[in-house]
């Protein structure tokens, strides 16, 4: 991605700050790179500040909405994603943001790292409701959708009687 294209996408798509890796979980992970200096997870807001002040508000909105400061959802979760897929880990400029990186990989769904992917797996031991993660090798962030196996597995939770009604004791008013 080109930086131009990245500020017009940012702009006009709110939503997509929302694939920006969580600061707190890629707190000391390097995720950019140019010839001058490494950013990572803990520095993304220094990174959206120096390529566009109005990317940098959207991120620092966004931020504030986040996963981490909305906390495990306390209700019966059920986590089912691709994995074993090359995905984008880390972007690597050279002197510029204003040419196309370089592509480091790792290992996800080829649209989001298992980091990302598996971070619900938290929520086993920071709720009372259940946690339950299906992962399914191969699949890709698209593809899975269109999963046969996949949409059994889904129908399965969605048509499952409920484990027990939802209470005061879980936390809701």
């Amino acid at each position: 991605p080109r930086l131009l294209d990245i500020r017009q996408t940012m702009r006009k798509s709110g939503g997509a700050v929302w694939m920006v890796p969580e600061a707190e979980a890629y707190a000391d992970e390097i995720l950019v790179q140019t010839n001058n200096r490494t950013y990572t997870g803990a520095q993304l807001a220094d990174l959206f500040a120096s390529l566009d002040p109005d990317t940098a508000a959207i991120y620092g909105h966004t931020r504030n909405q986040s996963i981490h400061v909305l906390g495990p959802p306390r209700v019966p979760t059920h986590c089912i994603y691709g994995t074993a897929v090359p995905t984008e880990g880390r972007l690597r400029y050279g002197d510029s943001f204003d040419q196309n990186p370089g592509l480091l990989y790792t290992t996800g769904d080829g649209t989001v790292p298992l980091k990302s992917l598996s971070y619900c797996q938290q929520w086993a031991s920071t709720q009372t409701q259940p946690v339950t993660v299906k992962r399914w090798p191969g699949r890709s962030h698209l593809s899975i959708l269109f999963d046969e196996q996949v949409i059994h597995e889904v129908l399965d939770v969605v048509t499952a009687p409920p484990l027990r009604p939802i209470s005061k004791s879980d936390g809701f008013d």
